[in-house]
Formats: structure tokens, C-alpha cells, sequence
């Protein structure tokens, strides 16, 4: 069918009003998909779920809030040591400051890499030394003063701040307390 002004119309006048409505409304609909995936978020945060909450580790209390660097900015966390752990593939890394017992000062770092490899890679580039590997997600290492561990596609540091004749058991305790809150 052709209108006067001499464009072609395909469906007739009353269909192309009620296309357009239709495709109006189908924008609409995409946009606030749209919206809604992005402002959705995907998962717990690291905060909410890879750190435990104060005395939920039996004599830990969390200190501090949790920060998280993404891997462009970890140099902000690790000074002259970030670009080994870009080079295994970081994506994130989350850190939170825990007490225990009012008597030991540590940092719990966690690192988010693309693939178990990574974490694996940067266990395994550390002397074993004089460590210790307790039973601990895939893999671990426990010194006098830090534990660190891998589980999946996450490496775990805990490193306290001041020797304590029992710094390694309970450094052992707060891992466990992070190992059972990691997504395999």
C-alpha cells in the first residue's frame, strides 16, 4: 500500500502506530532490565561473606573494614610486590584487619585470581622453608607468624604483626573461620 506522499507503508496506518508503541515498550522493558542487572549485584561482596564477622573465629575481632583493590590498583596495596601477582592473574585483592584476644594483630588478604593456576603459582613461589601444611583448602603453609593458603581460584595470606606462643593455632582458626566462606 502506498500513502499519498509516495512512502511505502507495509502493514497499513493502524499498524504502524501500534508498531511503534510496541517498540516503545520494548525499550522501556530493555532499559529497565538493563538497570536492574547492572545495580543487581551478582553474588555476596567479599565483605559480607569471605571475612568472618567479629567472634564468629572463636577470639577474633574484626578491626577494620574491608578494603578491595582491583588488580590495576593493587599497587596501592602492594608496594614493589604487585606485579607478580598480575603476572598469575589477580583480579581482586580484599584485605581486613582482625585482633586476637586483645594480645596479636594481623591482616587477612584475599586474593581473587582467574584460575586456581594463579593462586597456585604464587603459593608455590615462596620457600617451603621450615613451614608447616596443615589440612587447609588445597593447599597451605603455616610459619611461626603467617599461614597462607589456596582454595579454588583464591590465595589466602594471614600474617600477624607480633610473635605469640600460640600465633600459628590461631592463625590456623581464622583461616579455617575464611576457608569454609570461600565459593569453591
Amino acid at each position: 500500500m502506498i500513502s499519498g506522499g509516495g512512502k511505502k507503508q507495509l502493514w497499513g496506518e493502524g499498524h504502524s502506530v501500534a508498531c511503534s508503541r510496541a517498540t516503545k515498550f520494548c525499550l522501556v522493558l530493555l532499559i529497565a532490565a538493563a538497570i536492574a542487572t547492572t545495580s543487581c549485584k551478582r553474588g555476596p561482596t567479599a565483605e559480607t561473606s569471605f571475612f568472618p564477622p567479629s567472634n564468629e573465629v572463636a577470639g577474633w575481632v574484626k578491626t577494620t573494614a574491608t578494603r578491595t583493590f582491583a588488580a590495576p590498583d593493587l599497587w596501592k596495596y602492594i608496594d614493589g610486590g604487585a606485579e607478580k601477582y598480575l603476572k598469575a592473574g589477580v583480579q581482586s585483592a580484599s584485605t581486613a584487619d582482625y585482633k586476637f584476644q586483645n594480645r596479636l594483630d594481623a591482616a587477612a588478604d584475599i586474593y581473587s585470581m582467574s584460575n586456581a593456576e594463579g593462586a597456585r603459582e604464587i603459593l608455590e613461589s615462596e620457600p617451603l622453608g621450615d613451614a608447616k601444611t596443615p589440612l587447609l583448602g588445597d593447599s597451605s603453609r603455616l610459619h611461626s607468624q603467617s599461614l597462607v593458603f589456596r582454595k579454588g581460584q583464591y590465595l589466602v595470606q594471614i600474617v600477624a604483626y607480633q610473635e605469640y606462643p600460640e600465633a600459628q593455632q590461631a592463625l590456623l582458626d581464622l583461616g579455617r573461620g575464611i576457608e569454609k566462606r570461600l565459593p569453591r
